[in-house]
């Protein structure tokens, strides 16, 4: 608005008040009773005009200051959008960027990778589990330790008595390969594979070591996580991994799937804690297994598990129920101490056939076949007489091909560690 618009409207604005005290003065200015009743009236209803006309320029003032919000708001909502849009691309081309360099042929770049997605996964907490399954991927891939390339599973040294429960466990090799389809290489060629091996080895540590940082809490005396690379409520799936040194002492995770991995170097739980479920069907243990004071509090699935070194589950706590059907004990075990959380809890209703159960289900509804000890005949194997399957667990009753077995976690428990 230009300046000299104001001074006009200033100048009406006098000439009109002017006029309007003249017209007052005039009409009501003799003094007379009757005079001053309407100067006192015209007086009410210019008070009442004037409220009127403030009540009215409030109430635009108040639309208007609310429609100036409502505005912003709906800017900041659009920038926030836009902010959060272009963080999510950023972390999907971070994402997709570290899994592409996962799949390069050179150690370096994979290292980089990883630790990249370590980094994308302290920044954003939404993403970590994420990059957990990314890292439990790679450690997925088929891979074969240098020390196990020409070793079968039944050249190992037995250290001990074997302990069969229930199952014939099942006769593998490492990935599903048998020893004699593993061709001996020589010369150069030889050399090239043994350091890429020795490469992979360092990368595929790395991940393992990087899961561990952020699945251990180092908790305080009030139990509270003091480590902040501590990821909570974090689940591993290492189906059909090959893991070396593996340690998991003192962490905490939710789930874990571990069918099928094969553990090469002492494989450490203690202390560990299992806030879900923990799936290890044909795990293979090729050197020692510690699970002391460890903590499981879902259900744990170790059936046709082998142990081929040192088991120990000293005082290890099982608040739900254990199978160990069909597990294979090479050396020797240690159950001292080791306990299930309910002990006043009855034996599991007869099963069903059917998936394993999952977190909040009644126990008992989950696979545990009966297998008759004719079955279970092994060269080599002494079996036990006949009407008890080999451990010394009865046979069920005729006719009814679900009844408890080793998998029962109170049995289990009191036979090991008898």
């Amino acid at each position: 608005m230009p300046g000299w618009a104001i001074w006009v409207g200033a100048l009406l604005l006098l000439v009109v008040a002017g006029l309007s005290m003249w017209l007052l003065l005039e009409s009501f200015g003799s003094g007379s009773a009757r005079d001053k009743a309407r100067l006192e009236a015209v007086k009410v209803a210019g008070s009442v005009v004037l409220g009127s006309g403030g009540g009215v320029a409030l109430l635009l003032a108040a639309r208007r200051q609310r429609a100036t919000e409502l505005s912003l708001d709906q800017k900041e909502r659009a920038a926030a959008d836009t902010r959060h849009d272009a963080a999510e691309r950023r972390v999907t081309d971070l994402y997709a960027s570290a899994a592409e360099q996962l799949g390069s042929d050179k150690a370096p770049v994979r290292l980089a990778a990883l630790h990249a997605l370590d980094r994308l996964g302290e920044n954003n907490p939404t993403h970590r589990q994420a990059v957990v399954d990314l890292l439990c991927a790679y450690l997925r891939m088929p891979f074969t330790p240098p020390e196990a390339e020409t070793t079968a599973p039944e050249e190992l040294p037995r250290r001990g008595r074997v302990l069969r429960l229930g199952l014939r466990p099942p006769g593998r090799g490492l990935n599903g390969a048998r020893p004699s389809s593993l061709v001996p290489i020589n010369g150069p060629e030889a050399f090239d594979q043994r350091e890429e091996q020795q490469q992979e080895e360092q990368v595929r540590r790395t991940a393992q070591r990087l899961i561990g940082t952020h699945i251990r809490p180092d908790p305080d005396a009030g139990g509270e996580p003091t480590n902040p690379k501590f990821w909570p409520d974090i689940s591993l799936d290492l189906t059909t991994a090959t893991l070396q040194d593996w340690s998991m002492v003192d962490c905490r995770v939710h789930h874990a799937r571990l069918d099928r991995a094969r553990f090469h170097g002492p494989a450490s739980f203690d202390r560990a804690e299992f806030t879900g479920e923990v799936r290890a069907r044909e795990v293979v243990f090729r050197d020692e297994a510690w699970f002391a004071d460890t903590e499981f509090r879902g259900f744990v699935r170790l059936d046709r598990a082998e142990f081929h070194a040192e088991a120990d589950f000293d005082r290890a706590v099982f608040h739900e129920w254990v199978s160990l059907a069909g597990a294979v004990f090479h050396g020797d075990r240690s159950f001292d101490g080791t306990r299930p959380e309910k002990p006043e809890q009855g034996p599991p209703e007869p099963p069903t056939w059917g998936d394993p159960p999952v977190p909040g289900t009644s126990p008992g509804q989950y696979e545990r076949p009966w297998v008759p000890p004719d079955l279970l005949a092994d060269p080599g194997v002494e079996q036990e007489p006949e009407g008890r399957v080999q451990g010394g667990a009865p046979a069920p009753p005729p006719g009814f091909a679900g009844a408890a077995d080793s998998s029962d976690s109170r049995e289990t428990i009191r036979r090991m560690q008898g």
